[in-house]
């Protein structure tokens, strides 16, 4: 049960329970894969050590399978477990069917590799390997995830956003608007394409970027719903009224909106377009998360120490805001392309997924399954939350001294000191972050192994 100052929601209805958990099984099952992915390219860019990669291909689809899995799949399994939760129980039907169209392209994409399905094209937001094996489940889990947007805008409950776990519930439901708007806009740059060569990296650039902008949208309101979940599951008492939250999240919902002004207005492929993009990400996307960052932060000074069994939460909630921020700063910082773009990309999508990871601890029990204990899950969100600074941090080292980005193995050439330092550093962080990710998965695998104790909601 919430109280009055609990911005938490849990789903009532029994199917709903079950359907959650289904994509949360899913999100494991992408992060195993992502993760499997991420040490091979650690290896790959660590000096002394890169060269037993072979060469340059298997470097390239380790990191395409390792992106869309870590940034996109396990991201949007999350949103499947949060917009499950958030939903009655009509259309439970299509509610399976989408969990089972995406695991089955997901699967496809998941095997891909090896069996030739083509040559690593390195687009930004979706990277993909060019062929049709891997297009086939690139499209049949699009298919999944679409359904999955749909039965979560038609089956929303009616949301009190005057109580806290009211405007909670209708920020989870705005990140669902954005992820239509993303597919809305995947589409449009399908049928508005220019007919160049479309084997090109230009053509899949100008195909991919739009949607997978605006879906950084959804994943950022996601995460700001997580940061407040923690605040609140944490034992902090957040220090905004529900009516200013939903107004925060209706301002982030605003700013998503004038996408179609672009879509209408330029060519997909113009700098303009990506210039329009780029100034709407900066300021829109600063909108709700400047200041309700800022309130999870002042939230965060002055409250009482966490309890022993919150304390993983507390902890991932500061590492979560640290990473996003330094994620910012570097992102003001891009002039040119090296690795300082990848340590933002990097920071970002790092601080998303510790709040995701965080977000999980907590609602394993109501979706049926075991507590997690919490002396490893603090070590286990200080391994991934460290690591993944110390990765960022070299490369962004790296990157201030010309590191190229998207390069490694035997490829990767190591110009100056500052470079070997920086890549070097890299390497250390990248592997203990991935040594958390180990750790996550070890701690809800063996909570889905087991059932709630009494003790537990």
């Amino acid at each position: 049960m919430t109280t009055q100052t609990d911005f938490r929601f849990y789903p009532d209805d029994s199917r709903c329970r079950k359907l959650a958990g289904g994509w949360l099984k899913l999100g494991v099952a992408t992060l195993l894969i992502a993760g499997m992915y991420a040490l091979l390219l650690v290896v790959a860019r660590t000096p002394l050590i890169k060269d037993i990669v072979p060469n340059t291909d298997v470097f390239y689809t380790s990191l395409v399978i390792h992106v869309i899995f870590s940034n996109v799949f396990w991201f949007l399994a999350i949103a499947g477990v949060l917009w499950n939760m958030n939903t009655t129980n009509r259309f439970i039907p299509l509610g399976w069917a989408a969990l089972v169209v995406a695991s089955v392209g997901v699967g496809i994409i998941a095997i891909s590799p090896f069996i030739g399905a083509g040559d690593p094209v390195m687009s930004n937001y979706i990277p993909f390997l060019n062929g049709p094996f891997f297009f086939t489940g690139l499209a049949i889990s699009g298919s999944g995830f679409a359904l999955l947007v749909l039965r979560a805008l038609i089956s929303v409950p009616k949301l009190h956003v005057n109580t806290p776990a009211g405007s909670m519930r209708f920020g989870v439901y705005t990140a669902t608007n954005a992820a239509t708007m993303a597919i809305l806009a995947f589409f449009w740059a399908f049928f508005t394409m220019p007919q160049i060569d479309s084997s090109g990296k230009a053509y899949y650039q100008g195909l991919f970027w739009l949607g997978g902008h605006v879906l950084q949208f959804t994943h950022a309101l996601l995460m700001l719903a997580a940061w407040m979940w923690l605040a609140t599951a944490s034992g902090i008492k957040f220090k905004l009224s529900p009516r200013i939250t939903t107004l925060l999240f209706t301002l982030a919902l605003f700013t998503v909106a004038f996408t179609p002004i672009a879509f209408l207005s330029m060519n997909v492929t113009s700098i303009n377009f990506q210039k329009w993009f780029t100034t709407h990400m900066q300021i829109g996307g600063a909108a709700a998360t400047l200041p309700l960052g800022l309130a999870v932060l002042w939230s965060l000074f002055g409250a009482a120490k966490a309890t022993v069994d919150k304390q993983p939460l507390r902890i991932a909630l500061w590492l979560s805001i640290m990473l996003f921020a330094l994620g910012g700063v570097l992102g003001y910082m891009l002039r040119e392309s090296s690795t300082l773009v990848t340590a933002h990309y990097h920071s970002v999508t790092g601080a998303v997924t510790l709040a995701f990871m965080a977000l999980v601890y907590d609602i394993l029990p109501h979706l049926g399954f075991g507590a997690t204990p919490p002396r490893l899950a603090k070590i286990q969100v200080y391994t991934y939350g460290i690591g993944q600074l110390l990765h960022v941090l070299g490369l962004a080292w790296a990157g201030g001294y010309g590191m190229a980005r998207k390069v490694g193995g035997s490829a990767e050439v190591l110009d100056n000191i500052q470079q070997t330092m920086g890549m070097a550093l890299m390497g250390i962080g990248g592997t203990i972050a991935t040594i958390g990710g180990i750790i996550f998965l070890v701690i809800v695998i063996r909570s889905m192994r087991q059932s709630p104790s009494p003790n537990d909601p």
